[in-house]
């Protein structure tokens, strides 16, 4: 069994949606959203280029460890030959089950809700009115991403561990907020904001 508890958390949180499920689900406003979730043992997840997965070592070297060390809620770490190294994105923090919202190029993270349906229109209802955004790092995205727990070897990571987001390729910021609602949902929101410094390729 690989060592998924270096980061010391917990595993799955019991009121999150399944690990990779994914479907329909009708909000009460009528409209349709598909989200699939992927989530960790007990530490962070990362997100790379789809291109260079297979260079992510996970737990079989020291990429995870190196992961479990990112500090905030969104940082970078570098993998692969280190004679030419690139960089993954860190979604740190807490163990939560994460997909992605497109309509707001956001990385998003179930903390509790009674449904998928009240976590996506939490979002929608809140996202517009954050106060204050925590600043994350800035990120160069050249093709589709992929998002899975960071303990897994990049290679062994089967489709069901996957999620894979197609984005436009451009520099972004990440930008992280807490969006809570009276219904009981609370969601950690990684936004991706497009910015014109130019930053390591992820």
């Amino acid at each position: 069994m690989p060592p998924y508890d270096r980061c010391g958390a917990c595993a799955r949180h019991a009121t999150g949606p399944w690990a990779t499920s994914q479907g329909t689900r009708i909000l009460e406003n009528g409209d349709a959203v598909d989200l699939t979730w992927v989530e960790s043992a007990g530490g962070p997840v990362i997100v790379m280029e789809e291109s260079l997965r297979n260079l992510w070592g996970g737990y079989a070297n020291f990429d995870y460890e190196n992961a479990c060390k990112v500090d905030g809620y969104a940082g970078l770490v570098t993998f692969g030959k280190p004679s030419a190294p690139v960089t993954g994105l860190v979604i740190n923090d807490i163990p939560a089950p994460t997909a992605f919202m497109k309509e707001y190029r956001s990385i998003v993270q179930w903390i509790s809700s009674p449904s998928d349906a009240r976590f996506v229109e939490a979002v929608r209802e809140g996202i517009g009115s954050v106060g204050m955004w925590d600043e994350g790092p800035i990120v160069r995205v050249n093709g589709p991403l992929a998002i899975f727990d960071a303990a897994l070897p990049g290679i062994e990571a089967s489709t069901d561990e996957l999620l894979f987001v197609e984005i436009e390729p451009t520099a972004y910021r990440v930008r992280t907020a807490d969006i809570e609602s009276d219904t009981g949902t609370c969601a950690r929101v990684h936004r991706l904001d497009p910015v014109t410094e130019i930053s390591t390729a992820i």
